[in-house]
């Protein structure tokens, strides 16, 4: 998955396809969270989502907040 361009294409839509999420933003997420929440913060990947590709980080907070208000509790228990 090309980070740049999807950041590109993102934006400053709040998702993928416009104001609502779709099955789109599903596939986007599963690859960017495992980036921003999996990956090692020295990681190439982590730097150009953090620093070269905010949005990014934004859209994922997002959808985290929509879809899993327990997200924090859930990490925490790992």
């Amino acid at each position: 998955m090309d980070i740049k361009a999807v950041s590109e294409f993102l934006g400053e839509k709040p998702f993928v396809m416009g104001q609502e999420p779709t099955e789109a933003d599903a596939t986007v997420y599963g690859f960017m969270a495992e980036i921003l929440w999996a990956a090692p913060q020295s990681s190439d990947l982590y730097v150009l989502v953090t620093e070269k590709c905010p949005n990014i980080r934004e859209y994922c907070v997002r959808m985290t907040r929509r879809y899993w208000q327990d997200w924090e509790g859930l990490i925490d228990k790992c």
